[in-house]
């Protein structure tokens, strides 16, 4: 069991034979394990766990520290304000800035951002909240309301603009 804090404080918990709190084992990590301090968040994809520091990075511990992670790499990722998981191998990252980005997990298992309509929902509000319903929809609270985006869907494509050429030139040479 780990938990999170909002001074780049974690711990882990290791529940007694009973499973209750009572004779657990706790053990706390600080930035002298490698967290910066910042509000330290988890999300568990699959069978993986990453902790993910508010504006910052996302994190991975191993062999008793936290390491800035490969898997979901901050030159993929930006900043990160908000993180929600559609599934295993996709997520919604919301920036401090409100840009939101897609990220995909590809063939070698790193997540990388994916261009998409969540690209160009950015506007001049601020995104409060991101949620995704079980069924992939996902909804985000604005300054003036709620936008549903179904990310399956294909929005309008935009039509290429027809280009005129009247002159061409070479030097003073009309061609």
């Amino acid at each position: 069991l780990w938990l999170g804090s909002m001074v780049g404080r974690v711990a882990k918990v290791k529940l007694s034979a009973n499973s209750s709190l009572a004779g657990s084992e706790i053990k706390e990590f600080d930035q002298t394990s490698g967290l910066p301090k910042a509000t330290i968040s988890l999300e568990q994809i699959g069978s993986e766990a990453f902790f993910w520091a508010q504006g910052g990075r996302f994190y991975e511990f191993r062999e008793g520290a936290f390491e800035p992670s490969a898997v979901l790499p901050f030159e993929e990722t930006g900043p990160i304000g908000e993180v929600k998981r559609i599934d295993d191998h996709q997520l919604i990252i919301s920036s401090p800035t409100s840009q939101l980005r897609l990220m995909k997990r590809d063939i070698t298992g790193v997540y990388r951002h994916q261009r998409s309509v969540f690209d160009e929902i950015v506007g001049v509000e601020k995104t409060r909240s991101v949620h995704v319903d079980p069924d992939g929809i996902v909804w985000l609270a604005k300054d003036s309301g709620l936008v549903r985006v179904d990310p399956r869907m294909e929005g309008p494509k935009p039509v290429p603009q027809q280009v005129l050429i009247r002159d061409v030139y070479s030097g003073d040479a009309r061609l």
